[in-house]
């Protein structure tokens, strides 16, 4: 018979990796030994069901079953080797006033399961919090991302605005959307990424404002099999410093990205930019690509197509503005802010630094720069531009 636990969870002990893993085989169990129940091996039907708001302090371990909608109104703490099911079509939602903190060993990793093994079998957790006790630490988070949450994607991990997660050695993982999804308007998320692996998620692992792109690491694992990019939306201008780093897939732009600061791209990133979207470097904003002659750094149309995207436009000042060991293609798509069809527009009194630079395949000119512009070039190279190589009015 089903217990039935208001917020706390009891204690129980462990068994063998052995047989948490026969237990698990269709879940897809393999990470570490877990939690019995007096009625026998951890599973939905012999766990401690929980089945209403938490809105006092709880302590969740050994075998856990959510069996409806769950808000978290208080702090929430989950303990080493816990495993907690979903009920199908059922979520998790961190509150203010609430936090989840789940930090597991790599001895005793947390796992989040849904009731049915599969991809996509209940919503996930949405952060709606922003203290800092959120936390998902060796902590597995499989088969979320069902349906959207309050204003998000289907995810097996959302975060809206003014929410904080810190997020590292674990794995997010068989979601029906994103892995983690953080609100295009939620700029002002706190959110620290380490140490985890992505891996067959139906939409993109990861999935944020370009605001927020230096949180991604280059220790996580993001290379799943479909959709391998981390997605950055430029809903809201970058009004803070940003740095990208190489990581083990490319980065997909699917917004226009306006820079009112600086954005520093580093050695070996690759770029992806949706049909339409381009790069404005505004009149406080800099762009500084810092490829290297081994490693040189990438901007193409999300589909190879000549004038896909629209490409890099500078109207800044900022002697940071330089394009070093770079290639750009696809670019040009159309006029952009008056200026003809371009991979890479300069604008009357903007500076540019272009060195060990390839521009290919735009839908107009590799290079366009307006009367009064301030360039460098050292070694530029254009190949199959519609227009020509390069307009530089004098």
């Amino acid at each position: 018979m089903k217990k039935q636990m208001k917020y706390v969870g009891l204690g129980l002990r462990s068994v063998s990796l052995f047989l948490v893993c026969s237990v698990h085989l269709l879940l897809g169990c393999a990470v570490g030994p877990g939690p019995t129940t007096s009625s026998g091996p951890c599973t939905p039907e012999t766990a401690l069901e929980i089945n209403e708001e938490v809105t006092s302090p709880a302590t969740w371990q050994g075998c856990v079953f959510v069996s409806r909608e769950l808000v978290i109104k208080a702090p929430v703490t989950v303990e080493a080797g816990t495993t907690v099911f979903v009920e199908q079509g059922v979520g998790l939602l961190v509150e203010e006033g609430g936090s989840l903190q789940a930090i597991g060993t790599k001895e005793k990793p947390i796992l989040f399961l849904g009731k049915l093994p599969g991809v996509g079998t209940w919503k996930g957790i949405q952060f709606g919090s922003k203290d800092p006790k959120n936390e998902l630490t060796y902590t597995t988070i499989e088969g979320g991302g069902s349906e959207a949450q309050l204003f998000t994607e289907a995810a097996n991990i959302a975060m809206i605005k003014t929410s904080a997660l810190k997020l590292t050695n674990s794995n997010i993982q068989k979601s029906g959307g994103y892995g983690l999804f953080v609100l295009a308007s939620a700029t002002n998320a706190e959110i620290t990424i380490a140490n985890n692996v992505f891996l067959d998620n139906t939409k993109a692992p990861v999935y944020l404002p370009a605001q927020l792109g230096s949180q991604v690491d280059n220790s996580s694992k993001f290379s799943q099999e479909k959709n391998a990019f981390v997605e950055l939306n430029g809903y809201e201008p970058l009004t803070n410093p940003v740095r990208l780093k190489a990581i083990d897939v490319p980065y997909k732009v699917t917004y226009t990205i306006e820079l009112k600061s600086s954005l520093t791209v580093d050695a070996g990133v690759t770029c992806l930019f949706a049909q339409s979207t381009s790069v404005l470097v505004g009149k406080s904003g800099s762009l500084t690509v810092n490829g290297t002659l081994e490693k040189h750094v990438v901007f193409r149309g999300a589909e190879e197509i000549q004038g896909h995207w629209l490409g890099l436009s500078f109207e800044s000042s900022s002697p940071q503005n330089q394009l070093n060991y770079f290639d750009i293609f696809h670019g040009g798509s159309e006029a952009f802010l008056g200026m003809d069809p371009t991979n890479i527009g300069v604008y009357k009194g903007a500076s540019l630094m272009l060195k060990q630079v390839t521009s290919s395949k735009s839908g107009g000119w590799g290079l366009y720069a307006e009367e009064g512009a301030n360039l460098t070039t050292e070694s530029v190279n254009y190949q199959d531009n519609k227009n020509g190589d390069d307009k530089l009015l004098p």
